[in-house]
């Protein structure tokens, strides 16, 4: 069960770096408040 929600985890993890655009940088550089602030900014300027 326990290996079962790891992996879910980990699949969820990995998608979340896709949509963010991060997925080729480094692991602690994926989700710091710098790789998900650019993204952010740039869906408010959207139309």
């Amino acid at each position: 069960m326990e290996e079962k929600v790891l992996k879910e985890f980990k699949q969820n993890r990995q998608l979340l770096s896709e949509m963010l655009g991060t997925s080729d940088m480094p692991t602690k550089e994926k989700f710091s408040k710098m790789a998900i602030a650019k993204p952010a900014k740039e869906y408010h300027k959207m139309p």
